[in-house]
């Protein structure tokens, strides 16, 4: 009689059956995959608008290494400038001692 029974509840599957178990399953993966694929666009357009505000930011910073670039050309001119004008006024201080010398011998 146990063999009665297990025969019985032993299901027969039908190629029928068995091609729409196999059909649903193929299904179930593919929303997976789209699931997956759609978290993968998702994660690209974080990650390009992440790389477009880093990029923006690297614009910035080379613009202001650039200004800062032209700021110690323009410091470095003038203290050339103040340094010129130094010598220019120890010149002159030497050149007025030499002339009032000069008067003082001719008179």
């Amino acid at each position: 009689m146990t063999k009665k029974k297990n025969k019985k509840s032993i299901k027969k599957i039908t190629l029928e059956g068995l091609a729409l178990l196999v059909q649903k399953e193929f299904l179930g993966v593919r929303k997976e995959f789209t699931a997956v694929r759609q978290d993968i666009a998702g994660l690209r357009q974080e990650m390009e608008r992440r790389f477009g505000e880093i990029e923006q930011r690297l614009i910035r910073l080379e613009s202001g290494y650039e200004s800062l670039r032209i700021e110690v050309r323009e410091i470095k001119y003038l203290l050339q400038q103040k340094a010129s004008r130094e010598e220019l006024n120890d010149l002159d201080t030497r050149l007025t001692k030499v002339e009032m010398r000069l008067k003082k011998l001719s008179v």
